[in-house]
Parts: structure tokens; sequence; C-alpha cells
């Protein structure tokens, strides 16, 4: 039997197929939660605060706040106004935002947080939105409407901090871009883009000078660099993803239920946590920030070929568990000396005693608490070996009784050239302890 891995928040019955198998609302970490709405959550560059939008109960005025990391010691920073997409400065001493008057001005400025002193960077010049401060806190990078019809003709500027040096680095004609970013070395960008802004928009990465463009996802909005600037960040439909820079090993990271919506995350710079915004889809209550200890799901399978995966906690042999290998996965990503086996309650793991690629597992995509005995499916998987006395003895599995059903948990990381990114996985065992004398197979199969 396999299930979903999940690798945010640690869950007890974690039995479903990758679309319905993330953390629930229930599981999320509550940041910030204003009745009238929270949104746009930037961390700082120490990942000790986030910056972020709140509404106000007339449903137009927005100001920018920062709070800990947390969601403790909220503190107004811009009041009175409508003001979004606040970023911090790579030093952690300005927030640098957007500041709406009118459909046609939207100026960018930036705030000292502690003296609150505004800065003026781009004035008066149309509207413009998400602003990004480059790598070495020089430039800011932003997106400015040049022709003001539905849906708008957007492209690409850079400007430095004290507002000179105006530089045009894309010349879309027809596209709608939004939310543009910066590599954390400076060399790259990505942006969305779509044919108007009502469109799906596709990502692509380009140099920061704007040339060698080319698309490197299909469907994406909202893209952000993380961890060494390798991987990116994205929005695709109402779920959240991780992609490397060639568009390869798409990721889910967070999905959400169909009665809740998101709009706007961010990484942590450890690439540890992921705090977004999300609502109900009935808009009550408004929009709220939480946030996740993020890792990877992926698919697990204990015993491959086997189903109900029976256990025998007096066998002296080993069993293998599979790290199973999709078109989306790959797993020979996964560090194998990171990887151990637990269940809930206990720090301390199993490492396995040997490792290979096979191709010996398949997916389960049934309902929770089904499975099935199937072998490969024609992607390489990671199969590990553990030594059954070890796991039964360091888990306490000897004191279970016969027949009952364990959840167990796979942890581990990626490999350092992936990020080095946690996942964690979970499928469940049957306690199977025959009478001394009558080993076999029995009715549930070959049980080691």
């Amino acid at each position: 039997m396999s299930t979903v891995l999940i690798i945010s928040v640690l869950m007890t019955a974690c039995m479903h197929a990758v679309p319905q198998a993330n953390a629930q609302p229930s599981d999320w970490i509550p940041l910030a939660t204003n009745p009238h709405g929270d949104t746009q959550p930037d961390y700082s560059p120490d990942g000790e605060k986030i910056a972020f939008m709140r509404w106000h109960s007339d449903g137009w005025t927005r100001d920018i706040w920062i709070m800990d990391a947390d969601g403790s010691n909220q503190e107004l920073v811009i009041p009175s106004g409508v003001h979004g997409w606040p970023e911090w400065s790579p030093d952690g001493t300005k927030i640098v935002c957007s500041k709406y008057y009118n459909d046609y001005r939207t100026d960018v400025i930036a705030v000292n947080v502690d003296t609150k002193a505004v800065s003026p960077i781009v004035e008066d010049w149309g509207p413009n939105h998400t602003p990004k401060w480059s790598p070495d806190g020089t430039k800011i990078l932003f997106a400015h409407e040049d022709e003001h019809i539905p849906g708008g003709l957007w492209n690409l500027y850079t400007i430095n901090i004290d507002g000179t040096g105006l530089s045009k680095i894309t010349h879309y004609t027809t596209d709608h871009i939004a939310h543009p970013d910066w590599s954390p070395d400076g060399t790259k960008i990505v942006v969305a883009r779509a044919p108007t802004h009502i469109d799906p928009h596709d990502i692509y990465l380009m140099n920061a000078d704007g040339s060698n463009e080319v698309k490197i996802v299909d469907n994406g909005h909202c893209p952000e660099f993380f961890g060494d600037g390798e991987t990116i960040l994205f929005r695709r439909d109402n779920d959240w993803f991780s992609a490397n820079l060639d568009g390869t090993n798409v990721l889910r990271l967070l999905d959400f239920p169909p009665d809740w919506q998101t709009e706007e995350a961010a990484t942590s710079p450890d690439g540890e946590e992921l705090a977004f915004s999300a609502r109900p889809v009935s808009k009550t209550p408004n929009w709220n920030i939480f946030k996740i200890h993020l890792r990877i799901h992926v698919f697990v399978d204990l015993k491959p070929g086997s189903w109900p995966n029976p256990l025998n906690k007096r066998s002296q042999g080993r069993f293998a568990v599979a790290i199973c290998g999709t078109e989306e996965f790959d797993a020979a990503t996964v560090d194998p000396e990171t990887v151990e086996i637990t269940r809930e309650g206990f720090e301390e793991g199993v490492p396995p005693l040997r490792w290979s690629f096979e191709d010996v597992a398949t997916p389960y995509t049934g309902p929770q608490g089904g499975g099935h005995a199937l072998t490969g499916d024609g992607y390489p998987d990671l199969v590990l070996h553990f030594s059954t006395q070890e796991v039964v003895n360091t888990l306490e599995l000897c004191d279970f009784e016969s027949k009952t059903t364990i959840l167990l948990e796979i942890t581990g990381n990626l490999h350092q050239e992936h990020d080095g990114t946690a996942i964690q996985g979970t499928d469940t065992i049957l306690i199977i302890a025959p009478p001394y004398g009558r080993g076999g197979p029995g009715r549930y199969g070959k049980m080691t």
C-alpha cells in the first residue's frame, strides 16, 4: 500500500492521494487574522519578521504592517492610504511598496521600518505594482503600465532607489505581466505573463537585463525564488508548487481544500516555512495569513507489492519501503543517508540498512484507508531496506496486539544540490504476531 507524503504539519491519518492529502485549515498556523483582511506576506531577510498588507473596514484603505514570524508584536508601518505589495530591503531596514492614488497613478515608495520616514522612488508616472529590491539593495524592479487599456499593457522596469536611472528591460506589445522577482544572485528574473490579465499566466525566466527570456512553467502565477535560487515557488490554480529553473521536478507544496482559496505566499529565508494568505470561498472571514512548516509531499509504499502490509513483529529479517518516483517527482533527488522510519511521538528514527533504485511500486490514489499490491509503474523508486527488529524495538511496536494497524512515517531530505528540502511520508503496516511455531504466510501473505 502506498499513501501520500505530507511534509508540513504532522498528520495522524494521512491516507489520501496528493490532491487531498495536504495539511487542512485546522493544521495551518494563524499569524494575522484581522476580520477585514490580511494578505501579501513577505519575510524579512533574517526570517524574524513578516511584512504584510492589512485592509480596513471600508474595503478600500490598506496599510502596511509588520509582525514577528509567529504572528506576535504586530506593528503599523505605513498608515492611512491604499498601499500594497510590501517587500523588505536586503538589509532589513526598509520596506518598499506601492501607493495607489487612482487608476492612472500608483507610486512606488520605501519606508524606514524604525523611523517610519517615507522616501518616494517612482512618483506620478502611471500605475506601477509589485516592486522588488535587487539583492544588492541598489535598485527596484517593478511592473509599469505603458498603456492604459482594458487589462493594461505592462512591462518591467528597474530604477535606482534614489529615483534615478530608470531602465525598461522588457518590450512586450500585448501581454499582461505580474509578480516579477530577482534571483538571489541578481542575475535572473522570473515573471508571470499572459495575453490578457484574465487569461491563465505562464512563468518566464530571463536575464536581469531582460534578455534570453524562456518559458519554464505552464499555468503558473506569483513566482518567487527561494533557497539558493535554483528553485521557484509558484501558484497554479489554487495550490502552491515548486519547480526547478528549467521547469522540471514540479512538486506540490500546499494543496487547498475546494472550499478555500489562496492569493499570495512567501517562503522563509531558510526555506523551512511557507506563509500564505487564504480565505474560505464564502469570503467569511476575509483573507488571513497563515503558515506551515514546509516540506515536500511524495508517495510512499511500505512493503511494495503487498497489501495490507503485514509485518511480523517477531521476524529477524528485513522489509522494504519505496519512496515512489512519479512523472513529477524524481526519487533520485532524495538523499538516502538522511532517510529514517519513525512514528508519531518518537524523536528517534531508524535508518535503512541499504538502498537501491528500482521500479517496484505504484502510488496508491484510491480512497482513504485503501491500498493495493501493485508493483512497478515505469518510474524508478528509491527502495530502502530496514531491519524489522530494529524498527520493532525502536518504535515499540512489540506493545501492539496482532492485527493492529499502525501509521509509520518516512522522513528525510533531498540532496543538497536540490536545496536539501525536507520530505516526509506515511503508510500503514498491519502488525502480525503468529504463535511461536506457526510461522509462514497464512492468510496475510508472506510476512517479514
